[in-house]
């Protein structure tokens, strides 16, 4: 059991490694010097959720939101690790959750983004991403939190690469070129 683990849990960890050291990117939002506001880490997981079309080309999954303050973003489908979950079971739980759909498989980790976030206390996050593949279209009920079911307008697939160019956050090109590399496609 051990050597088979061993071989697996290397390969994973070389991942791990490759992925940390190219893919790491720290952005800051708001003001991170202000001591009047308490300080929480919180952790993320999603995917780049993506499936063949008709044609043989990749569609990705967007969300859509649009805030209370009428800001407008689309992202991937993420959301806030539980207690004692892995990042992959977190990634597997919010995709199923955002997009309703639950037949993919993960097969790779992408990098993780660390930023701020100025609200009632200032949080540290740290979003992690995997690529999955949908293997079919059987969809589950959605199971959005109140904050979620306020601010999602809209989900959809989209061309590969107009939903890379259309993501308002989750844009660093390390982490697309690595999507593309991983799905053997050249950029457009």
């Amino acid at each position: 059991m051990l050597s088979k683990m061993g071989k697996k849990a290397s390969g994973i960890v070389k991942t791990y490694l490759y992925v940390n050291i190219l893919l790491m990117d720290t952005a800051r939002i708001g003001n991170s010097n202000s001591m009047e506001k308490s300080r929480k880490v919180i952790t993320s997981a999603g995917s780049y959720l993506v499936k063949k079309n008709d044609n043989g080309n990749y569609e990705l999954f967007v969300i859509h939101e649009i805030w209370p303050d009428g800001k407008v973003t689309y992202c991937l489908p993420k959301g806030s690790k539980e207690k004692d979950e892995s990042l992959e079971e977190a990634a597997i739980r919010e995709t199923t959750e955002e997009s309703g759909y639950s037949n993919f498989q993960i097969i790779n980790y992408i990098g993780s983004r660390t930023y701020e976030l100025n609200w009632d206390i200032i949080w540290i996050k740290t979003d992690h991403y995997f690529l999955s593949i949908l293997e079919n279209e059987q969809k589950v009920e959605q199971n959005l939190v109140e904050y979620e079911k306020k601010v999602i307008v809209d989900s959809f697939w989209i061309d590969l690469e107009k939903g890379l160019k259309m993501l308002t956050n989750e844009n660093q090109k390390e982490h697309h070129d690595l999507v593309r590399n991983l799905l053997n496609i050249n950029k457009i």
